[in-house]
């Protein structure tokens, strides 16, 4: 997890309870940023850690798991440099079973500092390689699939608009294109406006969510290209 973080003191206590729950490997809590308008990267950020309570398929960077599941599967995979969370929570609940667990319970204040576009350029696109290393090395997680087709028609998308404006010398196809969009986004922040807290601020995170999805896409071209 990219920043600095500061462990809130009743977290332990709340995750250790919670793991007498025989079926949880993991126990992770709510992450939220310092100061999540200090920018608008902070406040997608802030956004991009939630993780709704009760039973998840992974967790984040900071969590509470067994030491006895850690050692089965031999922990994290040190040569991923993103998805190390989500790919080794995937090899326990196929090794050992169970879940990760969400607690409704504060767990750590995060600052990921983030002032500048070129710092998001970059986490979006190494995310993106993870995306693409993770499904190479499990490709029956369809979910992460999902991403990495959803990264790449998002991106090729207003590429194939531009050409068929070419080919057939009109703007439909790029206007098509943008009202579909702007149809997705306006979709997606409805579905976010109660968490985030106002319309205006579930667009701008809902924007992200597309946004970054070009950056994504090109990390997971770039890291099949360094395969071949």
């Amino acid at each position: 997890m990219d920043g600095d973080t500061e462990m809130h003191p009743q977290w332990l206590q709340h995750a250790v309870r919670a793991l007498e729950n025989p079926k949880a490997f993991c126990i992770a809590g709510l992450c939220v940023e310092v100061d999540p308008h200090a920018s608008v990267y902070n406040f997608c950020a802030h956004h991009d850690w939630y993780r709704p309570p009760g039973a998840c398929d992974a967790s984040g960077g900071i969590a509470l798991f067994r030491r006895g599941v850690l050692e089965q599967v031999d922990g994290f995979d040190e040569s991923l440099i993103a998805g190390e969370e989500p790919e080794m929570c995937y090899r326990i609940a196929r090794t050992c079973g169970g879940t990760v667990w969400v607690l409704d319970q504060p767990m750590v204040r995060h600052d990921i500092h983030m002032t500048r576009f070129g710092e998001y350029w970059r986490r979006c696109r190494r995310t993106g390689r993870g995306y693409a290393e993770v499904t190479r090395m499990h490709p029956e997680m369809h979910a992460w699939r999902r991403a990495v087709r959803r990264n790449l028609v998002h991106t090729f998308a207003p590429v194939v608009a531009g050409v068929l404006a070419l080919v057939l010398w009109s703007w439909w196809p790029v206007a098509l294109w943008a009202a579909l969009l702007a149809v997705a986004i306006g979709k997606n922040a409805l579905r976010h406006r109660r968490r985030v807290g106002s319309f205006g601020g579930a667009l701008v995170y809902s924007t992200h969510h597309y946004v970054s999805k070009l950056p994504m896409a090109l990390g997971q071209i770039r890291y099949w290209l360094s395969r071949r």
